[in-house]
């Protein structure tokens, strides 16, 4: 227990011939250089293990009296680091955990700001999450994910010791627009957010660095074609259920993209949406403020036009509906998605608490017992406030339409065991999904997480977690056995997804023809409050 403070190494003494005999073997004539890229053809040896092949060249004399004679006389030490803070407040510790409150709502822009009276801790979290009209494309959403990585690129470099210093920051896209989050201490987060904000609104626009990243880019989502089956058929429920774009569409867009596109993409980009806030921690509300204005002016953010921060989910047919993909696998695999008639919290709280009693016995049936692929799995897929529960198997052996009619089997036959399920059963079922849904957050963070989770799904009331416990906890047998035959077994909607080789390629037709099966019934999507 002494040396616990100590770290993962125990440096005891100095012993300066050890390490005058290290640093001089840091020489170039001791030096190993590796160069992997796809373009290497001049081979002539294969790896033994993975047969990979390779070549190995000695360096010359001449290329190492080179490097010798490079040496950087201007090395020295890190200059002062900007980002290290000089002051430390602490939030109060009080003991009590406070819900959010509204700055301010106008023009398209909400402000929610959270003073932590409870952890007593030096940290903060400023996060900005943008809607706006511009990702309307496919080919948009394409530029947004070149435009935010030749960001990151830049700002690698500059914000490296903000790291060192306790601080944080991430870009991201989801379906409708962007999201940028600060956190870490306080004291320097404005210096970093206008570092962000500048590079945001100030690229670099580089030929090199366009081409690398894009390259880069490319690659990532072509590559998904070789990801597991599975993991394939989970990645295309997005663009069917919320009609975001899929990897192979977006990989086509940025092969289309030059720089050119690029230049006035940012202003377009902010020109107008909507702009939500969310300040947590230890930040001021005055700070808090501070923090918006800049990132609104830097932007020129317009907050205007009727775009709002909630996703569209499609409300599947009252039928079982079928996707067929193309996998470079030789494994077969099923996704069948159930989805709930109501986004209520008293469906979510019942599907929820369906999956908690069969996951287990699923995975049993077809893993264990029938052996009929070593990926077996059920689990929740709530989709924003619509609920939803998924059962997923990949096999090297059984077909799509065998593992299909498994499931659909397994569904039938464990209504008996949910008819049977004993009272002291259902409480234990009842108090181990509880005991994930009530769990305390530990730190600042995940409080804060938990906020915006209730603000993701639509309720400013901070009440979600409070509200599914309490519908949870007043499940009975006869409900919950009602709801299954609904969502299970009686013209529930669903959708298969199965592996294949005669896929359409495009996911936007696909999610078309699930709208307009539904269309002639009412309603062919969820809708969300404001």
């Amino acid at each position: 227990p002494a040396d616990t403070l100590r770290g993962a190494y125990l440096l005891s003494e100095f012993d300066e011939q050890v390490l005058t005999d290290f640093v001089n073997r840091l020489n170039p004539e001791n030096a190993l250089i590796t160069l992997i890229a796809p373009e290497l053809e001049q081979t002539d040896q294969i790896s033994r293990h993975y047969s990979a092949p390779y070549r190995v060249d000695p360096v010359d004399n001449k290329t190492i009296g080179r490097w010798r004679g490079a040496v950087d006389t201007s090395l020295a030490l890190a200059p002062v680091n900007p980002y290290l803070a000089k002051n430390y407040p602490l939030s109060e510790k009080a003991g009590a955990s406070t819900n959010p409150t509204k700055l301010g709502s106008q023009n398209n822009t909400t402000i929610w700001h959270y003073m932590d009276q409870q952890f007593g801790s030096p940290r903060g979290l400023f996060e900005a999450r943008f809607s706006t009209p511009a990702l309307d494309t496919c080919h948009r959403v394409a530029q947004t994910e070149l435009y935010l990585a030749l960001v990151r690129d830049a700002l690698g470099e500059q914000t490296y010791q903000a790291g060192l210093a306790g601080l944080r920051y991430s870009l991201y896209r989801w379906n409708s627009g962007v999201g940028l989050r600060v956190n870490g201490y306080i004291d320097r987060q404005p210096v970093l957010l206008d570092q962000v904000l500048n590079s945001l609104i100030n690229v670099g626009w580089a030929n090199d660095d366009f081409d690398r990243l894009r390259t880069t880019l490319i690659r990532g989502f072509r590559n998904s074609r070789k990801e597991w089956p599975v993991r394939q058929l989970f990645a295309q429920m997005g663009p069917l259920m919320k009609g975001s774009c899929n990897h192979e569409t977006l990989a086509d867009q940025l092969e289309l993209l030059k720089l050119e596109d690029m230049t006035e993409f940012p202003g377009e980009l902010y020109s107008k949406g909507h702009a939500r806030f969310y300040t947590g921690g230890v930040l001021s509300a005055e700070q808090a403020l501070a923090m918006v204005q800049a990132t609104m002016a830097t932007l020129k953010f317009g907050n205007k036009g009727d775009v709002g921060l909630f996703e569209e989910v499609v409300r599947l047919p009252e039928k079982l509906s079928t996707q067929t993909i193309e996998v470079d696998h030789n494994d077969q695999s099923v996704l069948l998605f159930i989805q709930g008639d109501e986004d209520t919290l008293a469906e979510r709280a019942a599907m929820a608490m369906i999956n908690t009693i069969l996951k287990a016995p699923f995975y049993t049936t077809m893993r264990t017992e029938k052996q009929l692929g070593y990926v077996v799995g059920a689990s929740i897929m709530h989709m924003n406030r619509v609920p939803g529960l998924s059962f997923y198997i990949q096999s090297p052996l059984s077909s799509e339409t065998k593992l299909a009619d498994e499931i659909t089997q397994f569904l039938i036959d464990f209504e008996h065991q949910l008819d049977t399920l004993s009272g002291a059963d259902l409480v234990r079922f009842k108090s181990a999904l509880l005991a994930n849904i009530e769990e305390k957050p530990q730190n600042i963070m995940e409080q804060a997480a938990r906020h915006q989770e209730s603000l993701y799904l639509g309720f400013d009331d901070f009440q979600f977690r409070q509200g599914l416990a309490e519908q949870v906890k007043a499940i009975e047998k006869k409900n919950l056995l009602a709801t299954y035959q609904r969502l299970f077994l009686d013209g529930s909607r669903r959708l298969l997804v199965t592996t294949g080789q005669a896929a359409k390629k495009d996911s936007e037709l696909r999610r078309e023809d699930l709208l307009n099966k539904n269309i002639e019934a009412g309603q062919s999507s969820f809708t969300y409050p404001e």
